[in-house]
């Protein structure tokens, strides 16, 4: 059992996405990935990584990243 939810992690994330100017929508593609143990919700559409968000469960927060691990453009 994961300690949270993804659907609810992506959601946000697409919250966050919008309120910092993002205008282009995130597909499908988009999931949450655990890379050495840091969890991130990552907006893809069908052109590739829209922005990814870094999460902290100890503050239940999510962070826009500039800039993130190579293993999140493989998927």
């Amino acid at each position: 059992m994961s300690r949270y939810d993804e659907e609810e992690l992506l959601g946000r994330a697409r919250v966050a996405y919008t309120r910092n100017g993002g205008t282009l929508l995130a597909g499908q593609q988009s999931e949450v990935q655990e890379v050495d143990g840091t969890v991130y919700a990552v907006l893809r559409n069908i052109n590739g990584i829209l922005a990814v968000y870094q999460y902290d469960p100890e503050k239940d927060a999510l962070t826009g990243l500039k800039e993130w691990p190579a293993a999140l453009e493989s998927n």
